[in-house]
């Protein structure tokens, strides 16, 4: 089928630092500018997230026998290179529990949190298993009288997908930690991304409000099937996602839109939920995607080259 040319200026890119520009709608309504992280805890501060979990991981001694859990509290198969392999660095990894469990990394992902995960985190710790909670896509997320990291033993939050800026790291623990020594170009991203967060972790809930406003946007008006987790969640979705196995939705009219191959999801459709990109381009998208289902329902989308390019 003939697919309708999408206006070339729409866009809707994944971090806010590629959307800081286009930003000037959602600060403006910025108003009280106070949030600050509900629990108490020793803060770090690095180049990147990746960095401050292998600087945790460093401090538990673990060995080749031991066993590092990563779970997905929204129940992704998918875990994050960013992750398995740090971890994969110091320890075994596994996917569940085991009687070799030393550590625990949980991921709040794409901004998904099971409802039992309090009970579940404090079974763990009761055992003797240190958790670490990464909140890269989960900051500010309330979950009961608490928020989301302030459960485990360590909380992670990766400021590029919390922020505009595109480097540094925060992690926030209980008990004290020995930071390893950054060389420059680490000392600088750390600085770069701390000076961001001071400016801009007090608009965390104004970007949690804009990200669910955009999802539901979306929602009403795409017309797909939502993907939601098996299980009851809260959450601030990062993305909004259909399973969409038609392809309404095409890779190269869209190219900032997310099909779910690298998520092991092949029929997933994932919009980012930029909390800086103005509703008029969500909007530019829902009136493609439905001028696609009006022209013909239930047909795969194709493209021949000329029309992509």
């Amino acid at each position: 089928m003939s697919i309708p040319r999408r206006n070339r200026n729409a866009r809707i890119p994944l971090y806010q630092w590629e959307a800081l520009e286009q930003a000037s709608e959602a600060l403006a309504g910025a108003g009280d500018a106070s949030w600050t992280f509900s629990s108490t805890r020793h803060e770090h501060w690095g180049p990147s997230g990746r960095w401050l979990i292998g600087a945790w991981l460093e401090q538990l001694n673990l060995g080749r026998d031991d066993v590092v859990t990563i779970l997905t509290t929204s129940q992704e198969r998918y875990v994050s290179i960013c992750v398995s392999v740090t971890a994969f660095n110091y320890a075994s990894i596994s996917r569940v529990p085991t009687d070799r469990t030393r550590a625990i990394i949980a991921i709040h992902e794409f901004g998904y949190i099971d409802r039992d995960f309090p009970a579940r985190c404090a079974e763990w710790r009761a055992q003797g298993i240190p958790v670490l909670e990464d909140c890269a896509y989960a900051a500010g997320i309330q979950i009961g009288s608490a928020q989301a990291g302030d459960f485990g033993d360590a909380a992670l939050f990766s400021l590029p997908k919390i922020i505009p800026v595109n480097c540094g790291g925060l992690l926030r623990t209980r008990a004290p930690l020995k930071i390893p020594t950054m060389n420059a170009e680490q000392s600088l991203a750390c600085t770069s991304g701390r000076t961001a967060a001071e400016k801009y972790l007090p608009r965390v809930p104004l970007f949690n409000s804009l990200r669910s406003e955009r999802h539901q946007i979306l929602r009403d008006g795409l017309g797909l099937r939502p993907w939601e987790p098996a299980k009851p969640t809260i959450s601030v979705p990062w993305f909004s996602m259909y399973t969409d196995p038609h392809q309404y939705v095409y890779k190269q009219v869209l190219p900032d839109v997310f099909w779910g191959t690298a998520t092991l999801e092949p029929e997933r459709l994932q919009i980012p939920t930029n909390p800086l990109v103005p509703l008029s381009e969500y909007r530019t998208v829902i009136e493609y995607v439905q001028s696609l289902r009006s022209t013909s329902p239930g047909t795969p989308v194709r493209m021949t080259e000329s029309e992509g390019n």
